[in-house]
């Protein structure tokens, strides 16, 4: 099926997570613009597009025997009958296909609902068996992923410690891995939590209440999703309400300062519930290693994790580890590596490129930006680049934000290579300098620029385009 049009509207079901009307609408776009169409990932064979691609075909084969049985009982058999039949065929591939995997969505979306809660059922029964268990829930606009391996890291050497697999989030995602992978003898649960839309959130803490969540951002990620800030802050809140009774709270001291009024959302804290309010400060960075000090702890802590994101992640890590009496914290931070695509360093060279290119958002992309630049202003750094694709999933004010942070890349790097998505105008507006910005297709064409960088350059790569822009620029 590879590269096949079937294939190609599964991709695109896939990756706008099985929203019907998103679907219906660029699939016809597909046929229109096939050209333009790009594999970023490679399509995920899971048991529900196994179900929807035999539906789909067991469909398609249904119709066309239905009219060779029509054509049969007129006995009509002759070669216009069988060059209509070949009309009908590809009428059937080429325009039913996207109205029939509709239709076998619909069928499965009831037993689906059906299983899916038996699943959550039988992992939340599993979790309750389990006597003295602890569970740690982890949200944020960005942070989640890194802040999790953290904290699975510096708890390990003491507890049996069981977390999904690597950006596992959803309800049915994490009971799942708990009902297939979890070990009856597991003393701390860590769940990553994630959501698109409010009541996500609620639903996993509602299943597996935690008696510590942590708070990692507030961000404009998943804005487009979220149609508000005001949303994404409803849905955060979630795994405060949705926590025990007496559980610990923690997060950034900049969260308990946000304007949450401005935004017409009121906090309410209870009293059962211990808030930690947690902050860092850089004491030193030499030869990549970031020395700093946080507010509830006198050692001076060192990494070479790179991103004031990174330290306030680990910080909230190396709070929760303190929680659980962990000792030799500072040996432990040792041994944690770079979670994939979230500022990874990786050398070339001799040349530093930082691998930021999961899915960015306005601020995490300024926060990696200005690390770099105050790593350059101590001379550990010659030369900043930056290869981008723009901000994502902001709606309208895609045209805004991807001006400013062409504004902000200007005044904080030497060179920016801009993919071809639908917001490079707008970035190159923003630079405004010819000479420091360069239009490449994709990371392929990239390639041939790593010739001209040096030792003491660094080049973060952030994100190309989300595969839902790829189809919306079709």
């Amino acid at each position: 099926m590879k590269n096949k049009y079937i294939t190609k509207l599964l991709y695109i079901l896939q990756s706008f997570e099985y929203d019907s009307l998103k679907f219906y609408k660029y699939s016809f776009k597909l046929k229109i613009h096939s050209n333009k169409f790009k594999y970023k990932d490679k399509i995920k064979y899971t048991q529900k597009i196994k179900v929807l691609l035999t539906i789909t075909l067991l469909l398609e084969l249904v119709t066309f025997i239905y009219f060779v049985i029509l054509f049969a009982n007129f006995k009509i058999f002759n070669l216009i009958s069988i060059i209509i039949l070949l009309i009908i065929l590809i009428l059937i591939y080429e325009v039913l296909t996207p109205i029939y995997i509709i239709y076998s969505l619909s069928l499965i979306r009831p037993i689906e609902n059906i299983l899916k809660e038996k699943q959550i059922i039988k992992a939340r029964k599993k979790v309750e068996s389990i006597k003295n268990i602890k569970i740690i829930t982890i949200t944020g606009s960005y942070g989640k992923t890194s802040t999790t391996n953290f904290i699975k890291t510096l708890l390990s050497f003491d507890y049996k410690v069981f977390t999904p697999g690597k950006s596992i989030n959803t309800i049915l995602g994490i009971s799942n891995e708990i009902e297939k992978n979890m070990k009856n003898d597991t003393e701390i649960l860590v769940l990553e939590v994630g959501a698109y839309k409010i009541g996500e959130i609620k639903e996993v803490l509602q299943n597996f209440p935690s008696d510590i969540s942590i708070i990692t951002s507030i961000g404009t990620q998943h804005l487009e999703k979220f149609k508000s800030i005001t949303n994404i802050i409803k849905a955060g809140t979630e795994i405060v309400d949705y926590s025990k009774e007496k559980s610990t709270i923690i997060a950034p001291i900049e969260i308990y300062e946000y304007p949450f009024e401005k935004y017409g959302v009121k906090i309410e804290f209870s009293k059962k519930k211990e808030y930690l309010k947690i902050k860092y400060n850089i004491v030193k960075i030499e030869k990549g290693i970031i020395y700093f000090k946080t507010n509830f702890s006198k050692e001076t802590f060192h990494t070479t994790l790179l991103g004031y994101s990174m330290i306030s992640n680990l910080s909230l890590a190396i709070k929760c580890a303190e929680i659980f009496n962990i000792k030799n914290i500072q040996g432990k931070i040792n041994i944690i590596k770079p979670v994939k695509r979230r500022m990874e360093p990786i050398y070339i060279n001799n040349v530093l490129y930082i691998d930021d290119t999961y899915n960015i958002g306005d601020e995490s992309a300024r926060s990696a930006i200005t690390f770099l630049k105050d790593m350059k202003d101590k001379q550990i750094f010659k030369r900043i680049f930056v290869v981008t694709g723009g901000i994502v999933e902001r709606g309208d004010e895609s045209e805004k934000v991807n001006k400013e942070y062409g504004i902000f890349l200007s005044k904080n790097v030497d060179k920016v290579f801009i993919f071809n998505t639908p917001f490079k105008k707008y970035i190159k507006d923003g630079i405004n300098k010819t000479e420091t910005m360069t239009d490449i297709e994709n990371y392929t064409e990239f390639e041939k620029y790593k010739k001209d960088f040096k030792v003491g350059d660094c080049i973060l790569m952030q994100n190309e385009i989300t595969d839902e822009y790829y189809f919306k620029s079709m």
